[in-house]
Formats: structure tokens, sequence, C-alpha cells
């Protein structure tokens, strides 16, 4: 048969293999696939089409090793152009979801830049596989924290004897049974729940922040890649988010990662229902500073 389909055995691969492999993938996902980029909580998945043994495609996706409920984020779709129409990329596709129920995996998504050429060729192979149709997603930010000096960052915050800034590590029992009740109740949105993919947590460059005693807010920060992390859950309480301290959490975060050998990060942002404060605060602080901002649609399964 001139087309195979694998999934790829990332720890025995070929080093000359593994270079072609990567060609057919965008250079941030590229790092998934080194037998050195194993998280302890992460799996990756890479399914592989090749033509007469030369790598044609490939299907880069990442879920929890934790057994339950697996959710499935699939980072990148590509076949070679010369291989396009020809049912090749829907049989990836059907290979890739076969692979992931084998995992256990029950539900699966996958974001895509909205203005890359193929999204044709993307939309209409996911429509034929059963996939939602694509909805406007988010916008990411990218950053390199070694060029990240904006003058507000570098500035010296004022320090304050009430407002206490922590490592996540040391959340107390009590704190975090407090937080879950909250969690529970939806005191505060789940999309900045510090419990989300928890086990990606990257507890050296993840902070709190304490009033009075009282936990307020956290910058939540998870490990996405040996070089890279994703600025996952931000949240001050309400009552405390013009107080200045918003920028001296992020900021710990930051210089955090400075520090560490993962120079690489990235933050989503729903644009749609974003809150005009935090939108300001993007587009004034942040966005400025961004190496890349790509906006992407979204799309999901039920496998």
């Amino acid at each position: 048969m001139m087309y195979q389909f694998e999934r790829l055995k990332l720890d025995s691969l070929d080093p000359k293999l593994l270079k072609l492999y990567k060609a057919l993938t965008t250079p941030e996902f590229q790092p998934l696939l080194n037998r050195d980029n194993k998280l302890p909580s992460l799996m990756t998945a890479a399914i592989a089409v090749t033509y007469w043994g030369e790598p044609v495609g490939l299907c880069v996706a990442t879920y929890p090793f934790a057994l339950g409920y697996r959710a499935v984020h699939i980072h990148s779709f590509y076949i070679a152009p010369d291989h396009r129409h020809q049912k090749i990329g829907s049989k990836l596709w059907r290979e890739t979801e076969r692979f992931l129920k084998e995992d256990k995996c029950y539900v699966a998504s996958f974001l895509y830049p909205d203005d890359l050429p193929s999204n044709t060729f993307f939309t209409k192979i996911l429509l034929k596989e059963g996939w939602s149709a694509p909805e406007v997603g988010l916008t990411r930010f990218f950053f390199d924290c070694r060029e990240f000096h904006p003058k507000w960052f570098e500035r010296k915050q004022k320090q304050s004897s009430k407002f206490k800034i922590f490592p996540w590590s040391k959340l107390t029992k009590k704190e975090r049974k407090l937080l879950k009740t909250k969690n529970e109740h939806s005191v505060f949105d789940s999309s900045v729940s510090p419990f989300f993919d928890e086990e990606l947590m990257d507890l050296t460059m993840s902070v709190g922040l304490r009033y009075e005693g009282d936990v307020i807010g956290w910058m939540i920060v998870h490990r996405v890649g040996k070089n890279a992390v994703r600025y996952t859950a931000f949240y001050i309480h309400p009552r405390y988010q013009f107080s200045g301290q918003a920028i001296r959490l992020l900021g710990e975060a930051i210089r955090l990662q400075q520090a560490s050998n993962s120079p690489w990060s990235y933050f989503d942002v729903s644009m749609d229902a974003i809150d005009p404060h935090w939108k300001r605060f993007i587009d004034g602080r942040l966005k400025p500073f961004a190496q890349k901002v790509v906006h992407f649609v979204r799309t999901w399964k039920d496998l």
C-alpha cells in the first residue's frame, strides 16, 4: 500500500526521520515530538501518514496521563499539498480518533488560525468527519520572556503588609478546601479556576495572593513543553482588582519564568467575552511586547 498510517513511537524514532516529521508541524509544537520532552502528567500522541515511506502528514495531540474523563487537545494537523484532495486528510482524522479512543479519550478539541490558506481544506474534512462547525475561538499571545522588559514591569511596585504573594505550592489544605467549595458554587468563573488541568501546573511559577491571610487571587502557570509554559488562570477578587496587585502578581510569575530554563510562553483570551478592563490591560501592557498574536477558531467532537 502506498499510504500507511501509524502512531509514532517517539522514544525510538530515528533522528533523521524525526527531523522530517518536525517539518510537518509548526515550530511551537515541534518540541512535543522530542523524546526528552516527556512531562510527568502529559502524553503526546503523534499519528503520521507516509507515502512509500516518506512522511507526508502528521497530527499531534496531547492529553493528561490521569485516568478518567480525558479531554484531548489536537495542536497540529498537516497534509503535504501534493497529497491533498485524495481523502488522505479524512483518513488521518479517522486514524487519529481511533488511536485516541484506544487511549480512553472521550472528547477532542482543535484550534487553528483563522487566516490559514488551508482553512477551506480543514473545514471540509472536519464537517465530513462529524466535528462541530468552526466558531470564533480565542486570541493567543506568544512571548519570549527573555525579551520582556516593559517599563511597567521593570518599575518597582509598592509593597503592602496586607497583601502577600506566595508560591502556590504553599497553599494550605484548609485554603484548598475552601477554594474547592467556592469553585463548586461558582464564586469565580470556571475559566479562571486554579483547579483546571491541575496535573499540568508548574509549581515553580504559579503564585497566589493573600489579603490579611485570605487567598484572593492567583496566577496559575501550566507546563506545556520542556521550554514552554501557558499562563492559564489569572484571577483577583473583584474587590481588589484596582489595588495594583494584579500587576504585582503577574509580574512575579513572569520573573519566576525569567529565572527558569523555559523562555517561551503564551496565554489565550476569548476576546468576545473579555472584561473591558482586562482588555485594556492586554492592549496597553502586554500586546505591544508579544512576539506574535494569532487569532483562532475552535471545533470539537465527542469521540
